[in-house]
């Protein structure tokens, strides 16, 4: 669906692919290793084509995506060197905007820890109260999903043919012999 569509109804999908979207480099956030200065993931928020950062961002995109990681500090660099407002280019104000898919799964429960989240909170980013984030690229693993349904069935099966099976019949009640009368 487009970005417009999934703002307007906000399903509660796990796993989405958004058209017509664009991310917002300018209100975003980076992680870098403890060890080093490197980037190891990015935080950026998407928005409809167009938009521009008109209003909080509700989705984020989280990436560890390469290339999207030196597109951020490339254009960070560029932003860094102006002297004016003036000297700014169309092309680097494009540049800020790029437009893009946005396919991934949102994080949720155990994935979107509050921990990460106040984080986030905390940043001087333009967000919505009830923001999300999506796992750039990632999809619904299936091993588990395939797995649990083949118990079921096996399950399942094993239950109907042990109904199905007839229960053995007692055997007959076996009378005991008469007792002599007495006289």
């Amino acid at each position: 669906m487009t970005f417009k569509e999934y703002a307007e109804k906000r399903p509660s999908a796990e796993w989405v692919s958004l058209s017509k979207a664009q991310l917002n480099l300018v209100n975003s956030a980076y992680v870098t290793s403890r060890f080093n200065d490197e980037t190891k993931e990015v935080y950026i928020a998407v928005e409809a084509v167009g938009d521009r950062g008109e209003k909080p961002a509700f989705v984020l995109l989280a990436s560890k995506d390469k290339a999207l990681i030196d597109l951020m500090t490339s254009n960070a660099a560029q932003l860094n060197a102006l002297k004016s407002p003036a000297e700014m280019t169309p092309e680097l104000m494009n540049s800020l905007f790029p437009e893009r898919e946005v396919k991934g799964l949102v994080k949720f429960g155990i994935d979107a820890t509050s921990k990460e989240r106040e984080k986030l909170t905390n940043l001087d980013l333009s967000l919505a109260d009830d923001f999300i984030i999506i796992s750039d690229g990632e999809q619904p693993k299936l091993g588990g999903s395939v797995f649990s349904l083949a118990m079921g069935l096996l399950l399942g099966l094993f239950m109907i043919r042990r109904a199905s099976k007839e229960a053995p019949t007692p055997p007959p009640a076996v009378r005991p012999p008469d007792l002599p009368a007495i006289s």
